[in-house]
């Protein structure tokens, strides 16, 4: 064999050892690096996610409460002290009701607080599966806008007549009782709270008692508002010296008598809204609930949360602050 075919077999005989593990590195450092890529954008997508879900829970829930409290002690066309609760003897007897001031049937209370204690899942009479430590919110009124003549009414629901006099309730599936220049309205009783699931401790969420016929009874029924709300707290705008603007924002147990409330003119809400646990995310921040400090010790620690905060006016409360009821 001459020496320039030696040369040219030694030349294309392939890889050697060294070769082979540079070859191998550079390989697996480029699929570590490209793992982590992956990792780090499936995270963030996740991240991203869960931040979106959190958003839209929050902005859901406060706009469904805000709704509500702009009509908080609406009747239509009468005063609360209007309805003749006694004369409305058609109404079907509740199943479940509340206590306490949040009965379906008494139109007295068109906003109410209540607050449920350490340790402990029942509020109002009503409520068996609250968080503790929370607030529940009671609202009352009749839908903004009345029944179209001629409408079919819902067999389920508890609507109102009222002229400019006086003020009937009844069911649905009742004659509508006679009354000359009446208006009909839909009645409207909502009791929010925090749902602790039973089953799973870590399941919280918004609800509501809401009147309605179900399983053929007439009761308040529980129905789910928005997922993840964690906490909420409700304070409210007090005009103690009747010159028409709030002095001061107190909790429910600063107003101890029912004439107490008459003095209320807004109210303040504040939710705390989470996401999904989080195994590798710790949350060390503090959230200020209006009077109420949550700190991380107070927290489970493994959640992305938003605060969100309003302030309503109780535009028809507030003209009976100045006597205009």
């Amino acid at each position: 064999m001459n020496e320039r075919l030696i040369m040219t077999w030694q030349r294309e005989k392939g890889l050697g050892l060294i070769e082979l593990m540079l070859a191998l590195t550079v390989a697996l450092l480029l699929g570590v690096a490209v793992g982590g890529v992956f990792i780090v954008s499936n995270r963030g997508f996740r991240d991203a996610d869960d931040f979106a879900r959190i958003q839209d829970n929050a902005r859901y829930a406060l706009h469904t409460v805000q709704q509500d409290l702009r009509l908080a002690g609406f009747w239509g066309d009468v005063m609360w002290g209007d309805i003749d609760v006694d004369g409305s003897t058609t109404l079907d007897a509740l199943g479940t009701d509340c206590t306490g001031g949040a009965e379906a049937y008494d139109p007295y209370f068109g906003l109410l607080v209540a607050r449920v204690g350490s340790g402990v899942n029942t509020a109002l009479g009503c409520i068996t599966d609250a968080a503790p430590d929370t607030d529940v919110l009671v609202v009352k009124h009749v839908r903004g806008t009345p029944i179209d003549p001629g409408a079919t009414l819902e067999a389920g629901n508890t609507y109102m007549i009222s002229n400019k006099r006086t003020a009937l309730l009844f069911d649905g599936n009742d004659t509508v009782p006679t009354l000359e220049d009446g208006r009909i309205w839909e009645y409207v009783t909502h009791v929010y709270y925090i749902r602790e699931n039973p089953s799973d401790s870590a399941d919280l969420r918004l609800y509501r008692k809401t009147l309605r016929t179900a399983a053929g009874a007439k009761s308040m029924v529980s129905e789910e508002v928005a997922a993840g709300v964690e906490n909420m707290r409700v304070l409210m705008g007090v005009d103690s010296d009747d010159d028409g603007e709030v002095d001061s924002y107190v909790d429910q147990s600063q107003l101890p008598n029912a004439d107490d409330w008459d003095d209320v003119m807004t109210a303040q809400v504040f939710l705390l809204v989470r996401g999904n646990e989080d195994k590798k995310y710790v949350d060390e921040r503090t959230y200020q609930l209006g009077d109420i400090a949550l700190a991380p010790a107070d927290l489970e620690d493994k959640y992305h949360r938003n605060l969100l905060a309003s302030t309503v006016i109780l535009r028809n409360l507030s003209m009976k602050v100045k006597g205009k009821w």
